[in-house]
């Protein structure tokens, strides 16, 4: 009888040992992916401040209202702000060369991002929006929308910023 109950008990402080390294594994798993995680969004974010602050001395900008990373050929940080006068406009500031200029443009020279959301649905009304940005592609400002099509398809769009004609179009295939 006491053989009985020391087997049992050896069993349950065995699924309790196997719950506690589950849990802690689990635990150090999280733990490992939110740290490459976070990494990866400091290194993506660490150019962010400098640009800012060389658009600010550089363009017409007076305030920055929002910074992106755009990774063409060249990778360019888009600084969005309003001018003095409450201006929206975007500064395209060239991470790789503190020589390279800024290219700076008014909102109201391209279309808006509503407008290419518009021309974008309008083309295809059965796609899922995944993210719309600004990007600059051998000197072509860009909208880059990324998005699911009706195929499931992984797609990146590129319309000129000017006039929303179609720039290039990358399509990815799942299995």
């Amino acid at each position: 009888m006491k053989r009985q109950q020391y087997s049992r008990s050896i069993k349950q402080s065995r699924k309790r040992l196997w719950f506690i390294a589950v849990v802690f594994l689990s635990l150090v798993a999280v733990g490992y992916v939110t740290l490459i995680y976070l990494t990866a969004v400091k290194g993506k974010q660490a150019t962010f401040s400098h640009s800012e602050q060389r658009a600010l001395d550089s363009t017409p900008l007076a305030s920055v209202t929002n910074t992106d990373r755009f990774n063409g050929a060249q990778p360019f940080d888009i600084v969005v702000g309003e001018t003095n006068e409450g201006e929206l406009g975007y500064a395209f500031v060239p991470i790789d060369s503190e020589d390279e200029d800024i290219r700076y443009v008014p909102a109201d020279s391209g279309l808006s991002n509503e407008d290419i959301i518009a021309i974008w649905s309008s083309q295809c009304r059965s796609c899922t929006l995944i993210d719309l940005q600004l990007g600059i592609d051998e000197d072509v400002l860009l909208w880059e929308l990324i998005y699911y099509d009706e195929n499931q398809r992984y797609t990146f769009d590129y319309y000129t910023f000017r006039n929303g004609n179609v720039y290039e179009q990358f399509k990815l295939k799942t299995k």
